[in-house]
């Protein structure tokens, strides 16, 4: 809050300074660190709520709302770090993607987002959320393709047109399955 006129007093200074006793001090490259009293749970809680509707609201940005949550951080590091977190989101298992294929089960697929300098994404890529049922269904379809039930090429394609899919990821989750493919006769 104090950050930006503290450095343009201590910028003010130097100037008056050098000017007034002909001095060489520097005007700016100055890094100012406040020491505080860590907040309590419920006052952290009430930040963290506060940051979260100025979001939602459009009156704050998220690189904006994390700098307040780390103070002193530079605004490209918390450019850099919100960057780091959307990527991990769309890559890393969490509860609500884990490839378990339960009920509640989600597995993202596809390209990540790109990302602008304010940390929102510009471009979602070709992302695809499946749900448990499909990610089931999807390894039934890789499971044909297995047991030469289907061809490889009818695999792909179903996951691909069924479940939109990106083709690079269809050819992914169906890896080597499928290359040398025999019809069985089904008796």
């Amino acid at each position: 809050m104090f950050r930006a006129s503290d450095l343009e007093m201590l910028s003010t200074s130097a100037k008056l300074l050098n000017m007034m006793a002909g001095l060489n001090i520097p005007e700016s490259g100055y890094t100012i660190r406040y020491q505080a009293i860590p907040l309590s749970e419920q006052e952290r809680d009430g930040l963290r709520k506060d940051l979260i509707e100025k979001v939602q609201a459009g009156i704050m940005s998220k690189v904006d709302a994390y700098m307040e949550i780390h103070p002193g951080m530079a605004r490209a590091r918390a450019i850099q770090e919100l960057q780091r977190i959307r990527l991990e989101e769309t890559i890393a298992p969490t509860p609500s993607t884990d490839m378990g294929g339960g009920d509640g089960a989600a597995v993202v697929l596809g390209d990540a987002p790109k990302i602008d300098d304010e940390g929102n994404i510009t471009d979602p890529g070709d992302r695809v959320v499946l749900n448990g049922a499909q990610v089931t269904a999807a390894q039934g379809i890789v499971q044909a393709v297995a047991g030469g039930q289907l061809p490889r090429d009818t695999g792909l394609n179903m996951l691909i047109e069924f479940f939109g899919i990106p083709p690079n990821s269809a050819t992914r989750i169906m890896g080597t399955v499928g290359l040398g493919f025999k019809a069985t006769t089904g008796q």
